[in-house]
């Protein structure tokens, strides 16, 4: 099992501690595991405050080693879920950025990013929502290692960064599975 965690962490303590036996249990058995985090500038929470957190909660050194600490941005694809826009005019238009190495939607022309989001309406005819003052961009980090395998997911929150993660890993065509008993938020 491959696993994927997102925002586990001090700054989450109050929320996230009662999944943290379980997320531990699950790091344990895992071979390979990334761990996405709020760092610097967003929370007071630094890779090793991060790591100790969970070194308190029982995982080993050992278990620690076999993770790839990611720091993430935030908030790269919410203004577009906050907004209510389509998960698959979200999904269409991720997936053209990066096929053409487009960071952000403004730089898409406007008939371009009409014309994807379209494509996402069930009907022909249907409106589907198209932002005009909210944007998305693509995050600062790298998830191409994540490619070719099916991971497991787990953390929170998840209707926000856990799905704005899941978001982001099926525009790279990552499968992922939700660990239920593992997300909260």
């Amino acid at each position: 099992m491959n696993l994927v965690i997102v925002d586990m962490q001090p700054c989450y303590a109050p929320i996230c501690d009662p999944y943290m036996a379980r997320a531990v249990r699950a790091l344990k058995k895992a071979k390979d595991a990334v761990m996405f985090w709020v760092g610097f500038g967003l929370s007071e929470d630094t890779f090793k405050s991060v790591a100790w957190y969970w070194l308190e909660h029982g995982a080993s050194r050992k278990d620690l080693e076999k993770v790839s600490f990611i720091e993430k941005d935030y908030g790269f694809l919410r203004e577009w879920m906050d907004d209510g826009v389509d998960h698959t005019a979200t999904l269409n238009v991720l997936k053209y950025m990066l096929k053409h190495g487009i960071t952000i939607t403004e730089d898409i022309p406007k008939e371009e990013l009409y014309a994807l989001c379209k494509q996402a309406s069930p009907f022909q005819g249907w409106a589907v929502k198209v932002p005009e003052d909210s944007r998305m961009m693509l995050p600062q980090f790298d998830v191409s290692r994540l490619q070719g395998k099916e991971w497991d997911i787990c953390g929170g929150a998840k209707h926000e960064c856990l799905a704005e993660i899941e978001l982001l890993l099926e525009a790279h065509e990552v499968k992922t599975n939700r660990l239920h008993d593992i997300v909260w938020g």
